[in-house]
């Protein structure tokens, strides 16, 4: 666990870059401080339901302490999301948003995605907020209203029309995927 004021870089320096942190059935890295994973694989591990446990888990406690990630690269199979953040890059197999999230790169990939209304990260400022500009979606997208994900820019296997901010429009693809794009 990284505390309250602690800070984190994770770098995967091996030379077949197959670095990994693995917990099987709990939390890989739970976070109240602030972490930056520049590449590498985390997970959960194999078979553990995504509702049990997480290979990042950015808590919150109240209005000063709440974890902050950003993710430049790596393969993280579950993320659950109660403070701030930033995904630049990366695989990342199931994300549950509650607090405030930015998913941009167009090497993002992500699998299932959960946008929640913020409750669970009630001080967190844009709490229940997933803001997408870029990445490859090729899961499930389920947000508790519209206000929960404002997406701009991204491809989705399904169609993501009812978050998609003014000016923009979901264009259907040949291989019935959607892309975002600007008007």
């Amino acid at each position: 666990y990284v505390k309250p004021s602690g800070n984190l870089t994770i770098t995967d320096n091996s030379e077949a870059g197959n670095g990994a942190i693995i917990n099987n059935g709990d939390i890989a890295i739970g976070n109240y401080g602030t972490v930056i994973i520049e590449n590498g694989t985390f997970s959960c591990g194999e078979n553990t339901p995504v509702n049990e446990a997480a290979a990042l888990f950015n808590f919150y406690y109240n209005s000063t302490t709440y974890g902050k990630t950003t993710i430049n690269n790596g393969t993280l199979d579950v993320v659950w999301n109660c403070g701030e953040l930033a995904v630049n890059g990366g695989e990342l197999k199931h994300v549950n948003n509650s607090g405030s999230a930015a998913i941009s790169g167009e090497k993002t990939i992500i699998g299932d995605v959960i946008a929640q209304d913020g409750r669970d990260a009630a001080d967190v400022e844009g709490a229940g907020t997933l803001t997408i500009t870029d990445g490859i979606f090729t899961g499930t997208f389920t947000a508790d209203d519209s206000d929960a994900a404002i997406i701009s820019g991204g491809t989705f296997a399904i169609n993501p029309a009812a978050y998609v901010v003014k000016d923009y429009v979901a264009v259907e693809n040949s291989d019935k995927t959607y892309t975002v794009v600007p008007e």
